[in-house]
């Protein structure tokens, strides 16, 4: 379930994004990057679902089976947090080009991209 919590996360934000910034190519590049996450989403989710096989291994670990069978956790955990990082990155650097682009002062310009750079916290 964790997998699904951080993607419907990101999809929020990227949303919200889409609903703030109105420009035709920033809406062409967050219908992209909807695509990117909700395949992201989709990936990560039936992997963690199918890991062990047969997938009752899941919520029977403490009976032994000897049939069962599970992948390798760590590279597993390793691509899922790499893959994280780097579409939060992603989503951190999406509105820079339009903040930028707005008609504002510069003080009023970095405090906006300021705002939206709070998401590293």
């Amino acid at each position: 379930m964790s997998i699904a919590s951080v993607g419907f996360s990101k999809l929020s934000t990227v949303f919200l994004y889409r609903r703030i910034f109105t420009q035709r190519i920033f809406r062409i590049v967050t219908n992209a990057y909807i695509t990117v996450l909700i395949g992201w989403l989709l990936c990560f989710q039936i992997a963690t679902l199918f890991q062990c096989t047969p997938v009752s291994t899941l919520w029977t670990q403490w009976e032994y089976n000897y049939a069962a069978h599970c992948v390798q956790i760590l590279p597993y955990y390793y691509a899922v947090s790499t893959t994280d990082t780097l579409t939060d990155i992603f989503i951190l650097v999406l509105p820079w080009r339009a903040t930028w682009k707005l008609q504002l002062p510069m003080k009023q310009r970095l405090a906006v991209g300021g705002m939206f750079l709070m998401g590293i916290l």
